[in-house]
């Protein structure tokens, strides 16, 4: 398992990485296949590793991120009885912690399988328990109530939760929209706009109370060009790249793990 440390997953196949607030994208066609997940919190610690036997990878990552639905299976958490180490149900709220997660597909047949073993194996994610490596090897409830201990002791010890979130952060999460947009509606409401709600693009022109505003292709059109007579020449590509890192200037932990610095939200203001 430790060749896995020296090898790119990228060899073996391709890995996609999305944001909590990103999870609508786990509908999209390119999360159709059976596959491997990593579920990281805002601190970059890797919470959970699964795979997928016969069903999209996509539709079982939403499953955790959303705790919904009457199969107790969609939570990420385990609940047990410590004197018996028999399951009892699923514990909901781990996913309020929940950050960043990492999707994996892999061209070699049951490569999924080994990977997620390496991952459980390498970082003991703190809500897996099979394969883990820094459990006691004895009886089964002696090793369940290990678990579920070092487990709580996890949660009530980490602080960063959607709480805490920065505000780009906790409102993109909070109303399902990209955090780029999120940014691009504070630049809008810096330059002026009483009502920069404009991420819907339809159609050219929004009717509101109190007038009219951009959507969101035009704005952004219009925001070049007011840059361009400030001496600052971004492209439309641009201008959304440099909205995401604004958006994550205040995780620090997650900027060291991309290797970028803080940028302010002054850059795209004209």
């Amino acid at each position: 398992m430790s060749s896995w440390k020296s090898i790119k997953v990228e060899t073996f196949g391709k890995k996609r990485e999305l944001y909590i607030w990103e999870k609508e994208k786990l509908k999209d066609l390119e999360f159709e296949f059976i596959g491997a997940y990593a579920v990281y919190s805002y601190g970059n610690d890797l919470l959970y590793a699964g795979i997928t036997k016969t069903r999209d990878v996509g539709i079982r990552i939403l499953e955790h991120l959303n705790a919904t639905g009457s199969n107790a299976s969609t939570y990420i958490c385990k609940q047990l009885n410590r004197q018996t180490a028999e399951f009892t149900g699923y514990k909901t709220g781990y996913e309020e912690y929940i950050y960043r997660i990492e999707v994996y597909e892999f061209k070699k047949p049951e490569a999924h399988i080994w990977f997620e073993q390496y991952l459980i194996n390498e970082y003991n994610p703190v809500c897996n328990i099979d394969g883990r490596t820094d459990l006691p090897k004895t009886d089964k409830i002696t090793l369940y109530e290990e678990w579920d201990i070092r487990r709580e002791k996890y949660f009530k010890e980490v602080t960063v939760h959607k709480d805490n979130w920065s505000s780009f952060e906790e409102e993109a999460a909070r109303i399902n929209i990209s955090i780029e947009q999120v940014v691009l509606r504070s630049v809008a409401k810096e330059m002026g706009f009483e009502y920069p709600y404009f991420h819907l693009n339809t159609p050219d022109f929004h009717k509101i109370e109190g007038g009219e505003y951009l959507n969101e292709d035009q704005f952004v059109s219009e925001l070049i060009t007011k840059l361009k007579t400030k001496g600052k020449n971004y492209t439309s590509k641009e201008i959304y790249k440099m909205a995401r890192d604004i958006g994550i200037s205040e995780n620090h932990i997650e900027l060291a793990r991309l290797g970028k610095q803080p940028v302010l939200i002054s850059k795209l203001i004209p």
